[in-house]
């Protein structure tokens, strides 16, 4: 299940690097063969730093790979998401797909381009609007769950969760809650934390699966479930490649951590003819230990969370990023990084031996 979700994570950042992106499912594959296969403080003057274009005197553009490369990387059990620089190259490599897939005796069912008018799909468990090519997160409460794949109740209202959720709710149904929404690359990271907060919150009470929450509990989780509406309503661009881009980007890794949390974000910066634009790609965040740790070291955790989410995105890409740089506001953290490792105690050591790696 770990080694499902790296891949579509990974196919997720993967889909958003494409001006003009396509996505194809392949029809009855498996009858026709046998395929293998917080507040964070950074210097202003950091954000103005010049950088030359990598490509000053003639148009840059990013590298593409073969055809048959992007099936094998691209595809997730019978769908392909992939893409090119822009729509009519787009539909030139579904083209050279399909005859490339023909030889094995497949055909696409359906392909669907960005910019064409057509209903929102589900692509991975995200929502995909292709007519504005923008991405949202697929949002719903069910306390009851389902059994044997079929829900036992109706979804809740978003907008009248007070009285819709029982009055009476168990640690059970508060974590059923939490995985009730699917965002692997967290768009809607800082609002879902909300509810592994509440979550955290009956650890530390020590509640069974089947004890109810305490009514002040209840409320503060009902609050949290009633963000869910607002977050249906977030769109974020598919797409995070500039129109012109003038070389390659820089990838900026911001990290904070606090008494019930810790959190690291990942963003794109692109040099442009223009001066610079920034997308966010991926954020990670995580409760804090039921074990009370101090501020500094789960600022040190968020940090160890940059390295690790930082080589995952590196990973992911298919070009190169010229830079990776890291930024904290915790001089703890800092003087403990341009320290020798060895030198400090066990905990320490091997998150910053990690991170120096």
């Amino acid at each position: 299940l770990a080694a499902g979700n790296l891949a579509v994570t990974a196919l997720k950042l993967t889909s958003r690097l494409f001006g003009g992106k396509s996505e194809a499912e392949v029809k009855e594959m498996y009858g026709e063969g046998q395929i293998n296969g917080s507040e964070i403080v950074a210097k202003p003057e950091l954000w103005k730093e010049p950088q030359i274009p990598t490509y000053p005197d003639e148009e840059f553009k990013l590298p593409q790979i073969p055809v048959a490369v992007k099936l094998e990387k691209h595809s997730f059990i019978d769908d392909v998401i992939s893409g090119a620089g822009s729509k009519p190259e787009a539909k030139e490599m579904m083209k050279e797909a399909d005859r490339i897939i023909g030889k094995g005796s497949f055909s696409f069912k359906q392909v669907i381009y960005s910019g064409d008018d057509c209903q929102p799909t589900k692509v991975l468990g995200l929502i995909w609007k292709p007519a504005t090519d923008v991405l949202s997160i697929a949002t719903r409460v069910n306390q009851d769950g389902k059994v044997k794949g079929k829900k036992v109740k109706e979804d809740a209202d978003l907008y009248n969760l007070q009285d819709a959720l029982d009055e009476n709710l168990t640690k059970k149904m508060v974590h059923r809650f939490a995985a009730q929404t699917f965002d692997p690359i967290g768009l809607c990271s800082p609002i879902l934390l909300r509810i592994k907060l509440v979550l955290r919150k009956t650890c530390l009470l020590k509640l069974g699966w089947q004890d109810f929450i305490p009514k002040s509990l209840r409320d503060e989780l009902v609050k949290s479930l009633e963000d869910r509406a607002e977050v249906a309503k977030l769109e974020f661009d598919r797409c995070v490649v500039p129109d012109e881009p003038t070389g390659l980007p820089s990838l900026m890794m911001f990290s904070d951590g606090s008494s019930e949390a810790y959190a690291s974000n990942a963003y794109l910066r692109w040099p442009t003819r223009q001066g610079f634009e920034t997308f966010l790609l991926a954020t990670k965040s995580r409760v804090a230990p039921v074990k009370c740790e101090s501020i500094p070291r789960l600022e040190l955790m968020g940090c160890q969370m940059s390295t690790r989410l930082a080589k995952s995105v590196r990973d992911a890409l298919p070009f190169d990023i010229i830079r990776v740089m890291y930024f904290t506001d915790s001089s703890c953290v800092l003087s403990q990084i341009v320290s020798n490792s060895a030198m400090l105690n066990t905990f320490n050591s091997h998150r910053i031996g990690e991170i120096q790696s």
